[in-house]
């Protein structure tokens, strides 16, 4: 049989389209090097809790760590490590971290993984050739010195740090000395992003001193606060923070009920306080949740005092019967909810409740003598709304 040359053209077309789709499909799909050398096709996902290669479409295929050699997928390529704690070995896959002439795995587990007592724990291994090489961490130096053999002179900044940033510094010199044109893994700092922020809002708190013998001896405040603050978010998610708050306050005294005529104190004075904040981002898209910290001191100043329905005989309250000679020291956890309107500015709303510590003369004496300096205690909440801007970072 004879065909024309636009028929040829035709079939080598659709061979051609259908393999090019089966090249395209087998690329965009994940897979898995067994032991035995066999290979699968497929979607996975790793699993670090059970240390297993789940399938993502096929809900019933699972897989134990000690069965695979290797795994593939769009976002990394694992390879599995045999890992021995108190004397039982158990596989576990390992991420690869850094892809150069010798390549280097690591893998991470949390604080009581193994067990409740333990710490966090990371393993790194280097490959080469194929051969999967763990890094000894016990002395480093020495293992370094027999892995890198003559290029160990070489390297000019032996970072001897159990660490991915270090091994990978010592690692990119070493790839440097095998061969000068090698490409160098870029080190991430654990400083991930720098931000300022700015913010406002209200207070409702109430003041507890020791001396009091009236009423419920509970003073209320309420006011309003502004701050400024410079944030600095890690790699691993925690963020620390330092601002400066200052604080408006209308501090209000219960009802003095004595036997010549009841009578009222007014406070107003203003504050400046620094405090340093520790908190946890989780992130959902564009939304982050921060639960944190916030701890301090402040000061107080402009103090005015004002009383309302005054007694004829003046009582014995004198100059200092609220004035506060001390430091605050302020603790405060709280809750920030934030929203990033792009990728440099962000909205945030602060909801905080804690306790500020300090000695003050308020309390009620019906002598001459004011009452003592004894403690004082405000506990009480704040929210605050405001916005921070990335000055460094992705």
């Amino acid at each position: 049989m004879q065909f024309n040359n636009k028929l040829i053209a035709q079939a080598y077309l659709t061979i051609s389209i259908t393999f090019f789709l089966c090249i395209k499909l087998i690329a965009q799909t994940d897979s898995l090097w067994f032991s035995d050398g066999q290979v699968k096709i497929g979607n996975y996902k790793v699993s670090y809790n059970k240390q297993k290669v789940e399938s993502k479409t096929n809900q019933k295929e699972e897989y134990d760590a000690s069965s695979i050699l290797m795994l593939s997928t769009k976002d990394a390529f694992y390879r599995s490590v045999k890992i021995t704690i108190t004397g039982n070995p158990a596989y576990y896959m390992a991420k690869r971290l850094v892809e150069s002439n010798v390549r280097l795995y690591g893998i991470n587990f949390p604080a009581g993984y193994f067990n409740t007592n333990s710490v966090p724990q990371s393993f790194f291994y280097f490959e080469k050739e194929g051969v999967l090489t763990y890094i000894n961490k016990a002395n480093l130096e020495a293992f370094y010195r027999d892995y890198f053999g003559s290029c160990f002179d070489a390297i000019k900044e032996k970072s001897l740090l159990y660490n991915e940033n270090s091994i990978t510094k010592v690692l990119n010199a070493y790839n440097k000395c095998l061969d000068p044109n090698a490409e160098e893994k870029l080190v991430e700092s654990s400083l991930k992003v720098i931000s300022i922020s700015a913010f406002g809002g209200i207070h409702k708190l109430t003041h507890n001193p020791k001396y009091i013998t009236y009423e419920d001896g509970k003073f209320k405040d309420d006011g309003s606060d502004f701050g400024i603050g410079l944030n600095f978010e890690l790699r691993n998610n925690l963020n620390l923070g330092f601002d400066i708050m200052y604080s408006i306050h209308e501090v209000e005294s219960p009802t003095i009920k004595t036997y010549i005529n009841p009578g009222l104190i007014i406070s107003e004075y203003n504050m400046v306080g620094a405090h340093i904040n520790c908190s946890y981002k989780i992130a959902f898209g564009k939304i982050a949740v921060k639960p944190g910290l916030n701890v301090g001191f402040s000061k107080l100043f402009n103090y005015k005092e004002t009383r309302i329905q005054p007694i004829v005989l003046t009582p014995p309250f004198n100059a200092d019967y609220f004035t506060f000679e001390q430091l605050f020291y302020d603790f405060y956890p709280y809750l920030d909810l934030g929203y990033d309107i792009t990728s440099k500015i962000s909205l945030f709303t602060r909801l905080s409740s804690g306790v500020s510590l300090t000695k003050s003369r308020a309390g009620h004496n019906y002598f001459p003598d004011p009452s003592p300096e004894g403690n004082h205690n405000i506990k009480g909440g704040l929210i605050v709304a405001g916005f921070s801007i990335k000055m460094r970072g992705s």
